[in-house]
């Protein structure tokens, strides 16, 4: 869990170190550096979803609401799906508009594990809640990876840039 929760703050630093590579820039706004983290937030949101569509029914035993509850089993499917696809729309739109520089699409290596993941919540019903037992941990996995090779994409871009 540690490392889902540092997992931003890793990568918010390599895009400062890059940026200041990039252009000398020691003071910046803000805006920026809470866009280029949002990716590696949606995994993280994700992995939270992920727990509470595993726990809805007994949620409702013990009379706890969640938003997975009130979105239903197909609810949190799609946005489970959402959250995932969004983080990688995200990092194509910042390196499309040069706002990221081309070594963090290093991120597409964690795809196939972010696929995996979305068929394994698409196969969850609510009779077989247990299929997904382990998709936090599986989406905890996606976030480390995903945010490492964020990382690594940012360092190789701030090593590399002339």
């Amino acid at each position: 869990m540690l490392s889902v929760s540092v997992s931003p703050v890793l990568v918010a630093i390599s895009y400062l170190f890059y940026l200041h590579k990039k252009s000398g820039i020691v003071g910046l706004s803000l805006w920026p550096v809470l866009l280029v983290i949002t990716p590696p937030g949606l995994l993280i949101m994700a992995m939270l979803h992920a727990g509470n569509t595993r726990d809805m029914l007994q949620d409702k035993e013990g009379g706890i609401r969640t938003r997975a509850m009130k979105m239903g089993l197909e609810g949190s499917q799609i946005a489970y799906q959402t959250l995932l696809l969004v983080a990688y729309l995200l990092i194509t739109i910042m390196v499309m508009i040069q706002m990221l520089d081309s070594w963090v699409f290093l991120v597409l290596l964690s795809f196939p594990l972010a696929i995996k993941n979305l068929k394994l919540m698409k196969r969850a019903t609510m009779d077989d809640l247990g299929i997904i037992r382990f998709l936090d941990t599986y989406t905890a996995r996606l976030v480390l990876i995903f945010s490492l090779l964020m990382v690594a994409g940012n360092l190789i871009a701030s090593l590399t840039y002339d």
